[in-house]
């Protein structure tokens, strides 16, 4: 038998020890205290047909110079078939966080409209389909606060299935006007939403532009709420973000920098690899204060926020005198 160097490294590293049971045990505690935040990203929209980064950043360069081009006339019709090409190689040339900020500069007000189709591919509210995942994490709003990356509305509408005589909308912070909503039951959106007619809140943070004035601005708003949530004293579950968000990364950092980030306060659901690979990846996160919970596949997420949220078989939701009972 030969011993790739790949197998030999395995066989150097210690086998990941995954203290699941712990950071479940340590999470449930939280919840039912009522200090737990679960921080959403990416990959939790994802299950609902919604691209992620990189293929969002691609479909707006096409999404572009599809517009650019028009379709009526041979013209449009002969220079058509030069879209995906010419996509691909301005993609690369510009390179993927600047992408958004060509386009804005480009299109101008047409840049809702644009964002919104490559967002939601012609889907209305109505069309979007709520999996397991959404409805445990709407299900969590009853004791924790539900944080997000996302632009989509997709917990709002788990949460109005909670609250029938309430609309999506009312979940949702920040408000139109950019005022944060009041009240228990709410999504607060840290680099605000967009809508699927192009409505946008006006503190959207997409382009490149928009994370450099964040870096910038201490006192942005999506650096504050994130400051509080990491640098608090309350427990962080973050789901579905491959911790690549460069303001992420970049506030981590500084609070771990000055002693301020939550030590194993900070738990992040991610799936396994290689036990090397894990090994070191632990390692890594565990420097800036970071707890990893491994999952084998992401179907399994929607149980492990049931055993977080264990208290008994039923959870009681109360929403200005609409009060029900919900099975979870």
């Amino acid at each position: 038998m030969v011993r790739t160097e790949s197998s030999a490294l395995e066989m150097s590293v210690p086998i990941h020890r995954d203290p699941r049971s712990n950071y479940v045990k340590r999470l449930n505690s939280a919840f039912r205290q009522g200090h737990l935040n679960v921080f959403v990203g990416a990959g939790i929209s994802q299950e609902a047909g919604f691209p992620g980064w990189e293929a969002f950043n691609q479909a707006l360069m096409r999404g572009y110079l599809m517009s650019d081009i028009g379709s009526a006339g041979p013209a449009a019709m002969l220079a058509s078939s030069s879209i995906e090409p010419t996509a691909t190689e301005l993609y690369g040339a510009l390179g993927r966080d600047a992408v958004a900020d060509f386009v804005y500069r480009a299109v101008g007000k047409q840049f809702g409209f644009l964002l919104a189709s490559v967002l939601y591919g012609g889907r209305g509210i109505d069309e979007l389909p709520l999996k397991s995942v959404h409805h445990q994490i709407a299900s969590l709003a009853q004791r924790a606060r539900l944080f997000t990356l996302n632009f989509d509305p997709l917990l709002e509408c788990a949460l109005c299935r909670k609250f029938p005589k309430k609309n999506w909308v009312d979940f949702r912070s920040p408000k139109s006007d950019g005022n944060p909503l009041t009240g228990k039951y709410k999504v607060e959106h840290l680099h605000g939403w967009i809508d699927p007619d192009g409505k946008m809140s006006p503190d959207v943070v997409l382009t490149e532009s928009h994370y450099l004035e964040l870096t910038e601005n201490s006192r942005a708003r999506a650096n504050k709420i994130l400051k509080n949530m990491l640098a608090g004293r309350n427990t962080t579950l973050i789901l579905g973000m491959s911790l690549a968000d460069p303001n992420f990364r970049r506030v981590l950092y500084f609070l771990h920098k000055q002693r301020r980030s939550s030590r194993e306060r900070i738990y992040v659901v991610t799936r396994q690899a290689k036990p090397a690979i894990d090994h070191y990846a632990q390692r890594h996160w565990v420097s800036r204060g970071l707890r990893l919970l491994f999952v084998e596949q992401h179907d399994e997420i929607p149980g492990l926020l049931r055993d977080i949220q264990a208290i008994d078989h039923a959870s009681t939701f109360e929403c200005d005198g609409d009060e029900r009972e919900v099975n979870v």
